[in-house]
């Protein structure tokens, strides 16, 4: 039950989870409100078509009933006119003679028309509009003359029924029309009238009407305004559509009704809303019952997730002011050691510089002695390779901690790395007087590897055991090659010494940034306490391994293991190339605004024979190239960071000229920043290749021939 409630909670979010419950219940509520009103819709459309089916039936028979009596008393009337036409000339009648002949032959009056002089004469019980029989006489003036054609119908006027026939006299060119008046109840209260019909639906909850060519003859309402609600039915219905179910509002009441048509009647039924509807009342109420119960059991979960938060915030609360505690002791910690990482920098960096200028002002005052003088310079280099090595430790921590190490491998030979090596130390180790031995036992010379992370790990770790060593002390460096296969070989590397060792408490942080335990007993430089930070950070990079074994007062040794990869091909790029090198007839345009900087790379490319072309600046380097012939400049060496234009700037411009060898010339850079964005920006300008300054000799030599080689292919 708990991991349900935590996984709710993690997941639950109280806005997100109310819009949703409310989308919820206005859906459900909305769906209810349409599928009930459908449902009910439904059931009064399949009732109304029932009701108006049977009534279609009736009207039916009503129809045949009436056309039947109808025809009779019309075929009465037609032969009581004929012989009124035959019984004697118009003319000798009067008035009482008529009069008698109507009461007698129970006729209600008698027309008759002159063509010549369109006269009328008549005689009727009743107040006849004239106009109604002027308008059937003119409609009828084709039987005048023709004694074999006669013209009888039932027609309503004025409230009230005329079943009457129209013949032509025989003595002039007229008619003689005689009708009989049909009192609207004896029509409509026959034993079989409309009214009758729709008897049996008086008490239904509904409404019916039926209308005949206009004429509204029967309803089943009753009461003072039932004549007036049916004319209403009628009128609202009479705009609706034959056959499909219509809402209309009659008397304040909503209805859904239908109309249906049989011959010439219309069939109004319609039932009320109120009645209908009492199903979807009933669904609707049920739908939001269930809502406020879903409601209900929301209100339930939102509070066990409350109650539960507040619980987790607590503990949340704790554990970040826990951590917040160990977050400030941590920064404080570290905050200390940067603190004495840099007053150690402050002593570490004086203390190289001051010898340097020390060796300077001694070796000016020693002019004339050529062995003193060379001994100032040795000790003048020794310094600057300290100073050098502490600047390497700074910037290869910084390009740890932004995982920017540019990685490059390349073939060495495993014998002149270690040469390397010793040639770096022997001075080191020459001063300390101390016990120096080396033992290999290795089969594979040629490999693939980075070269300067192989030196840095074993520099760094030596000249720890000779910096942290007692006097007269002893190091003992082995190289091992324990195991090999077609690709890579697997070397231990063991360095031990006798000296003042670690304790216990630092050995657990001695891998850390800026860590450095303080020991009165070490004379030497303490340096920055990033020296094994680095090694461990190199040999994780390689996918080896480092262990330490140390005891106060006795020593340290150290056991790294790590895979190489096996040179096939057995090429060696790190030899001496001094001496070898040519690059006569070759002009090189040097791009360079530091004054020393300059001298130096003149000095060192000078033993090549080669031409140089000096630039301060990019502006200077991009007219010099612009103006010179295509093919006459070999190489460019561009500094990166230079006044004016620098020299991304200028590999730019150059690479956008339009002169033949403005693409193809190789562009090296020179630069002290060699961080993996700096590298990228280089390569992104146009530029062929970098290195890191304080420049190597054979490195900027081979790299040289490497572009003028394929530049000659």
């Amino acid at each position: 039950m708990k991991k349900i409630i935590k996984k709710i909670y993690n997941n639950f979010n109280v806005k997100s989870y109310g819009i949703t419950l409310f989308t919820v219940i206005a859906v459900a509520l909305f769906l209810s409100y349409i599928v009930s009103t459908n449902f009910c819709n439904k059931k009064a459309s399949i009732a109304l078509n029932q009701d108006i089916e049977y009534l279609k039936k009736e009207c039916a028979i009503y129809d045949e009933n009436s056309n039947e009596e109808s025809a009779k008393s019309l075929i009465r009337i037609v032969d009581k006119t004929k012989i009124i036409r035959d019984f004697a000339n118009v003319d000798i009648f009067d008035k009482e003679q008529i009069s008698e002949y109507l009461l007698n032959d129970r006729l209600t009056g008698i027309i008759v028309s002159d063509d010549e002089t369109d006269e009328l004469y008549y005689v009727c019980f009743d107040e006849i509009n004239l106009d109604f029989w002027k308008m059937q006489i003119e409609a009828h003036k084709d039987i005048s003359g023709n004694t074999s054609k006669n013209y009888s119908q039932r027609e309503r006027f004025l409230q009230v029924y005329y079943d009457f026939a129209i013949v032509s006299r025989k003595d002039k060119n007229g008619l003689i029309i005689c009708y009989v008046l049909q009192k609207e109840h004896y029509v409509t209260e026959s034993h079989f009238s409309i009214e009758a019909l729709l008897k049996g639906y008086k008490n239904s909850e509904g409404i019916y009407a039926i209308q005949y060519k206009g004429i509204l003859l029967g309803y089943n309402i009753e009461g003072e305004r039932a004549n007036s609600i049916a004319n209403t039915v009628v009128d609202a219905m009479e705009e609706e559509k034959k056959g499909k179910l219509n809402k209309v509002n009659i008397a304040s009441e909503r209805y859904l009704g239908m109309i249906g048509k049989c011959k010439d009647y219309y069939i109004y039924a319609l039932y009320p809303t109120s009645k209908l509807y009492t199903n979807r009342t009933l669904i609707l109420s049920y739908t939001l019952v269930i809502c406020m119960v879903l409601v209900l059991i929301s209100l339930l979960l939102y509070k066990i997730i409350s109650i539960y938060r507040e619980k987790e915030l607590k503990k949340i609360t704790c554990e970040y002011n826990k951590q917040l505690e160990e977050s400030a002791k941590t920064a404080i910690d570290a905050n200390n050691a940067k603190t004495a990482f840099l007053r150690r920098m402050s002593h570490d960096l004086r203390t190289p510089i001051n010898g340097i200028m020390g060796m300077i002002d001694m070796s000016e005052y020693y002019s004339s002695d050529c062995n003193k003088q060379k001994e100032c310079l040795r000790k003048i280099k020794n310094a600057s390779q300290y100073l050098l090595e502490l600047s390497n430790n700074v910037l290869d921590m910084a390009k740890f901690e932004k995982n920017d190490v540019v990685w490059r491998e390349e073939p060495f030979d495993l014998d002149e790395l270690f040469d390397d090596i010793n040639s770096l130390l022997c001075y080191q180790v020459a001063e300390s007087n101390i016990t120096f031995s080396v033992s290999k036992k290795i089969y594979h010379k040629k490999l693939i590897g980075n070269t300067s992370a192989l030196k840095r790990i074993s520099i760094n770790i030596i000249n720890n055991a000779i910096k942290y060593n007692k006097k007269n002390g002893s190091v003992d460096i082995s190289l091992t090659e324990i195991d090999s296969n077609n690709n890579e070989a697997v070397f231990r590397f063991v360095c031990a010494d006798t000296g003042i060792g670690m304790s216990e408490e630092f050995q657990k942080v001695m891998f850390e940034p800026f860590s450095q335990e303080e020991n009165t007993n070490c004379s030497g430089q303490l340096g920055t306490g990033l020296g094994l930070t680095i090694v461990r950070r190199f040999v994780e990079k390689m996918n080896g391994n480092i262990l330490v074994e140390s005891k106060k007062d006795v020593g340290t040794k150290y056991t790294i293991t790590v895979n190489i990869k096996l040179d096939k091909n057995e090429k060696v790029l790190d030899r001496d190339l001094k001496e070898e090198v040519s690059f006569e007839n070759i002009n090189i345009l040097l791009v360079e605004d530091n004054e020393l900087n300059l001298e130096i790379a003149k000095f060192v490319l000078s033993q090549t024979k080669a031409n140089i072309l000096e630039a301060r600046n990019g502006k200077e380097a991009i007219d010099i190239f612009e103006n010179s012939k295509d093919g006459e400049i070999d190489v460019i060496l561009m500094d990166i960071f230079m006044p004016v234009v620098d020299g991304i700037e200028a590999t730019k411009a150059i690479r956008n000229m339009k002169k033949e060898n403005s693409k193809s010339i190789p562009i090296i850079a020179m630069s002290a920043n060699t961080f993996s964005e700096d590298v990228e920006r280089a390569l992104s300008a146009g530029m062929n290749d970098m290195l890191q300054k304080p420049i190597n000799t054979n490195q900027l030599f081979a790299t040289i021939q490497k572009f003028l080689k394929k530049k000659g292919d």
